[in-house]
């Protein structure tokens, strides 16, 4: 991991029925990430009951955590990006 992108904050989520992706991929990949990155904590697991798909309550997540990652960056004076993809 690039010294830039070591503290990262990741949201890993994975429902607990995949029948494409096993569930124990998903939890090897969060335990992966956190090894990788400078703080463990970075690395938030989130499981649903679900299959391989998107729930709702997964996108709500996802969101929250994004929203909660600009308030900290606002907080910290950080510069809005231009790329409307980073935004």
């Amino acid at each position: 991991v690039a010294a830039a992108n070591a503290g990262l904050d990741v949201l890993v989520c994975h429902g607990r029925d995949d029948d494409v992706v096993p569930f124990s991929e998903g939890e090897r990949a969060a335990a992966i990430l956190r090894g990788l990155l400078s703080r463990e904590q970075c690395v938030a697991f989130k499981d649903y009951e679900m299959k391989h798909g998107v729930a709702s309550d997964e996108v709500y997540d996802i969101i929250t955590f994004l929203n909660a990652r600009n308030k900290e960056a606002d907080a910290a004076g950080a510069a809005p990006s231009s790329d409307p993809v980073e935004a």
